[in-house]
């Protein structure tokens, strides 16, 4: 299923590791407590499948199921804290999505257009940096940064990066010193359009396009073009950018084997890359209510976000999202410390899922979606 492939191509960053030893608000839905006891047996067979995870929650939901959701597990290794399926954690590339539906906000608001030359909307610095780096700003267009098409070098999964990350965790990066790290570091992967490549430095340079065109810092922006505070999203924010929500529950420690990833300053990835936190109720929110047709002020909109290129269809690559082959099929994303979510639109169905372990030894996503799948939605 393409959404953990995306996480299974990032998992290859383990030296990482290594080196360091307006919308309205979705109808409440009706939990069925057997359900959520069936979903919670299940989750603890996986969890005692795999010694290497912390802990594991899930939410599933639809008008015909209701709300299904359970936690097993712990939330912080050093506490024993239970895990709970309320918890906030780092949503980590799931951002994307946000990121992409902000940009296509702005685009029917006439701010934009995806097929503007980076050139003409990027902060004078980067597109210097991006010439410096031999790339062509004036050739790469938006549609490129959000559909992974822009053939420009990603630094998160830069070996030496990982590395400074974490030697150097309190450090706090700029967007500039993330791009500038990606010019330094590699090269020009295609010509723009040519081949499909998932970078992040992408998307960093995509929040900056967000910033100068609404003049907001990127958590103002998300909150304000997606409607958040009309769509409920009331616990998902972005650290550095937003306060924490008054309401927010405890976040969960992610791991990258037994590196707790909350040690390390946020703005490794945080430009529009990655960086929200969120819960599982807010993502499966989110996606649902951008499926309703409740983000966009068009239909059109969202059909040109789930617009794939043809050099991205063995991917299912298309803004910010992919298109899974669930059965029946999905979109969604996944995150590299271990979050996911999909939305199945044959029964307007979400499922949402922490396991807060970037690098499972055992545990199969693919067959633990396909689990869900084939236990509740049949």
């Amino acid at each position: 299923m393409r959404l953990f492939r995306t996480l299974i191509l990032l998992l290859l960053v383990s030296s990482f590791v290594q080196a360091a030893a307006a919308a309205q608000p979705a109808t409440p839905l009706v939990a069925d407590d057997a359900n959520s006891a069936l979903l919670e047996r299940l989750l603890g067979e996986a969890l005692a499948g795999d010694p290497s995870l912390p802990g594991i929650a899930v939410r599933i939901e639809s008008p015909e199921l209701g709300v299904i959701e359970a936690a097993v597990g712990v939330a912080n290794r050093d506490t024993q804290t239970p895990l709970t399926p309320d918890d906030s954690f780092r949503v980590a590339s799931i951002t994307k999505t946000f990121t992409a539906a902000a940009i296509y906000r702005l685009v029917e608001e006439g701010d934009l257009a995806t097929s503007d030359p980076i050139a003409d909307v990027l902060s004078p610095d980067l597109v210097d940096a991006l010439e410096a780096g031999r790339y062509d700003p004036a050739r790469i267009t938006i549609n490129h940064l959000l559909t992974h098409t822009s053939g420009i070098y990603n630094y998160a999964t830069d070996s030496g990066f990982q590395a400074a990350a974490l030697l150097l965790r309190a450090k706090q990066w700029s967007r500039f010193e993330i791009v500038q790290w990606a010019m330094e570091h590699g090269s020009p992967l295609s010509a723009p359009g040519a081949a499909y490549n998932y970078s992040d430095t992408g998307y960093v340079l995509l929040g900056d396009i967000i910033e100068r065109a609404t003049g907001l810092d990127l958590g103002s922006a998300y909150r304000e073009l997606l409607h958040f505070n009309a769509i409920g999203l009331d616990q998902t924010y972005v650290p550095l950018f937003d306060d924490v929500p008054a309401n927010e529950p405890a976040e969960a420690h992610q791991y990258a084997e037994d590196v707790d990833v909350t040690s390390v300053n946020p703005t490794t990835q945080i430009y529009g890359n990655a960086g929200i936190i969120s819960t599982l109720a807010d993502l499966s929110t989110f996606y649902r209510v951008l499926f309703q047709g409740k983000i966009f002020d068009r239909n059109e909109t969202l059909s040109a976000m789930l617009t794939i290129p043809p050099v991205n269809e063995n991917e299912g690559a298309a803004s910010g999202i992919f298109k899974e082959d669930t059965t029946p099929t999905g979109w969604g994303h996944a995150g590299l410390w271990g979050a996911g979510v999909v939305y199945i639109p044959t029964g307007d169905l979400t499922i949402a899922l922490a396991y807060n372990q970037a690098f499972p030894e055992t545990l199969d996503g693919y067959a633990l979606i396909d689990t869900l799948l084939a236990t509740f939605a049949n």
